[in-house]
């Protein structure tokens, strides 16, 4: 074995000259077929156990139903057997549903919610979705299968070593989005966030006062990854209020109805209004650090859950019209901090996520502003008939919207040309010759990083296929780049290349 490692040179012409691509479209029908699968391994040592939860694999299963793009799998072929490379969640998460073995979540389903609590077997029996299955096992997946060709039989120790580089290289440089990533996508057009993420950026004091009053400090921190979570904690409390704290700390989909609150919120207000709806918000934040000076001052016990409940007390007043004004005196200050501060038991942060411990700390917060301002607050704390059916006639229409997009399914699948494979001096000429969007505002930030660029190179320069790009081509002429950039940009700064920008 020692002479193995030795050889380099010998590793490096397996890469360049007797290592075979194939890329190729299969259905899922033909994949997952009882013969197929008896030649397929995707459980591989080298790869992780499979960890996607049933939210993550509906929202999987979704995207196939749907006919959008999904990453191919990556197979390593050896006489008769196949090996799984790369995609183990993917191919497993196919094998579980097909196996009816969970159920889809309306969590993880963004646009066929109807299908929640559903397995294969059960769409399958019913008449009205049978279809569904159809266009199931009719989809294609995508595949790049690694073979070794024109070389006598591999050393198992050899081939192991070639496995796990093709699965290094593949997974090298990928990183899981965030949830603030993805909200940066979804949000991408919205008035109110646009808003709220410009402001981030130019006002540094805004931010920074987000920062320190409703989060903890965190060393591991980024601007960017806190700007991620204030833009989420800005959309949360921005509704808040049109969801009573009793119903919103025992609820099971709180995040989902929270988004849809906060679609309804940007669907109902006008260009003109935005910027009054988030400078209003600006300005209870402004109140809000009051408070803090004077728990400071005063020396007073305080922590983020206090002034986070302080908002939300701000934001429910001024929908009920008080006039404010009357917080801009320093002796009222004094006097609701002295309270706060005297039962501060009703915010330790050991008990946050526990539904009781959010009703009573909300409760009790609403409660001193009730006393103040003589005024009745508790439909935001405790609820009402009118507000549930409110809240359950919001859910009626999305699961309205599910059935019409159940109805349309054919309709939704996108339209997908077969990949095609190109060369570097295809990929240079077409950029320098026609308009590219390289990174599209819904993109996350990418920080340079020459070791990944490095690794991008060489995997080239052994004649590895790098992973797909994906190109979104508009009518105006414009390729949007929506995830490749970094192996784009590499490619064209390692040969000095440019590109036309749009």
């Amino acid at each position: 074995m020692s002479n193995l490692f030795l050889q380099a040179e010998y590793f490096e012409r397996i890469f360049k000259e007797n290592l075979k691509i194939e890329t190729y479209s299969q259905s899922i029908e033909s994949l997952f077929s009882d013969r197929f699968l008896r030649r397929i391994d995707y459980k591989p040592y080298y790869q992780r156990n499979y960890v996607w939860d049933d939210d993550k694999a509906s929202y999987f299963i979704e995207s196939i139903l749907l006919g959008t793009e999904i990453p191919p799998l990556i197979f390593f072929k050896n006489g008769e057997r196949t090996e799984v490379i790369d995609g183990r969640q993917r191919f497993e998460t196919i094998e579980r549903f097909k196996n009816s073995k969970f159920q889809l979540t309306k969590k993880g389903l963004f646009a066929l919610k109807q299908l929640s609590k559903n397995t294969y077997k059960t769409i399958f029996d019913n008449k009205e979705t049978t279809s569904i299955i159809d266009l199931f096992l009719e989809a294609k997946i995508r595949i790049v299968e690694f073979a070794i060709v024109n070389e006598t039989r591999l050393n198992s120790v050899l081939e192991d070593k070639i496995k796990k580089e093709i699965f290094a290289r593949y997974n090298s440089g990928i990183t899981p989005l965030k949830a603030p990533e993805i909200d940066n996508a979804v949000y991408d057009t919205d008035p109110i966030y646009q808003y709220f993420k410009n402001r981030l950026r130019q006002d540094p004091d805004f931010e920074q006062l987000m920062y320190d009053l409703f989060f903890k400090p965190n060393k591991n921190s980024t601007k960017e990854k806190d700007r991620g979570k204030i833009l989420q904690f800005i959309r949360k409390n921005l509704v808040l209020k049109m969801f009573p704290i009793k119903y919103y700390s025992r609820s099971n989909n709180r995040t989902e109805t929270l988004g849809k609150l906060f679609e309804h919120l940007s669907d109902k207000i006008s260009e003109l209004e935005v910027e009054r709806l988030c400078e209003s918000f600006i300005d209870k934040v402004k109140i809000v650090e009051s408070f803090r000076q004077i728990f400071i001052r005063l020396n007073l016990k305080h922590n983020r859950l206090i002034f986070e409940c302080l908002l939300w007390s701000l934001l429910i007043l001024e929908n009920e019209n008080v006039n404010l004004l009357k917080l801009k005196h320093k002796s009222l200050l004094d006097k609701i901090s002295k309270k706060i501060s005297n039962n501060f038991q009703e915010y330790f942060e050991e008990q946050t996520i526990f539904y009781k411990a959010i009703q009573e700390r909300y409760t009790f917060t609403a409660k001193l502003f009730e006393e103040e301002f003589k005024i009745n607050l508790e439909v935001y704390y405790a609820g009402s008939d009118e507000k549930r059916k409110e809240l359950s006639k919001l859910r009626q229409t999305d699961d309205e919207d599910t059935i019409t997009k159940l109805n349309e399914l054919k309709d939704l699948r996108v339209t997908k040309p077969e990949p095609s494979r190109n060369s570097i001096d295809d990929i240079t000429r077409l950029m320098e010759r026609k308009k590219f969007l390289v990174r599209p505002s819904y993109q996350r930030s990418e920080v340079t990083n020459l070791s990944k660029a490095s690794a991008i190179i060489e995997s080239i320069l052994l004649g590895i296929n790098l992973p797909p790009i994906f190109i979104f081509k508009r009518s105006d002429g414009i390729s949007e780049v929506i995830d490749g950039q970094q192996r784009l940009l590499t490619i064209l700064g390692y040969l000095g290349k440019e590109y036309v920008d749009e």
